[in-house]
């Protein structure tokens, strides 16, 4: 019977693990082909709640492969005072010029 428990156990465990392993996975792709992303939208994608995708973000995050933001996450960190001057000479170029 203990036997029996464990190898379900098991692979139950290896399952959920292959799952979370797809969807961070999934995430880090998404996230690099779009450059952000909507808790929302990968809820929708992954057909899981919006708690199992935070917690998704936070373990990404913690590892430093994203940053989470206000419903999402982006690849930069959207909360640098700084802007590098080739992303500055782009900002208001139309001011800048008068």
């Amino acid at each position: 019977m203990y036997f029996r428990y464990f190898w379900y156990s098991h692979i139950q465990h290896n399952v959920l693990m292959s799952n979370l392993l797809e969807r961070h996975q999934h995430i880090i792709e998404l996230i690099k082909k779009e450059g952000s992303i909507k808790v929302t939208d990968l809820c929708n994608d992954l057909n899981v709640s919006s708690v199992t995708i935070r917690k998704d973000l936070q373990f990404l995050e913690d590892r430093k492969l994203l940053f989470r933001t206000h419903g999402g996450a982006t690849l930069t960190n959207p909360y640098i005072a700084d802007r590098h001057v080739d992303e500055k000479v782009t900002l208001q170029a139309v001011e800048k010029q008068k």
